[in-house]
C-alpha cells in the first residue's frame, strides 16, 4: 500500500458523510452538486427514480431519512 491509497478512501468517506448529512437535512442544493445527473435509485416500492425525481420527492417531504434514537 502506498501513501496515496488511503487518500481516495478518505475522500470517498468525506463525500458520503456530506451526502448523508445533506439527505437528512433535505439540503437539495448540496445534493444537486453531489449526485451525478445519471443517478438512478431503486426505491423500496420497486420504482426506479432518477436524480430529478429523487430530489423532487425529498423536497416535497414524500421521502426522507431520519436518525433512529436508541
Amino acid at each position: 500500500m502506498n501513501s496515496t491509497d488511503g487518500n481516495w478512501q478518505a475522500e470517498i468517506l468525506a463525500v458520503e458523510e456530506r451526502a448523508n448529512a445533506a439527505f437528512l437535512n433535505r439540503d437539495l442544493a448540496q445534493l444537486e452538486q453531489l449526485f451525478s445527473d445519471e443517478l438512478q435509485v431503486n426505491s423500496p416500492i420497486n420504482r426506479v427514480n432518477d436524480k430529478k425525481k429523487l430530489l423532487e420527492l425529498l423536497g416535497s417531504g414524500a421521502i426522507g431519512h431520519v436518525i433512529a434514537k436508541m
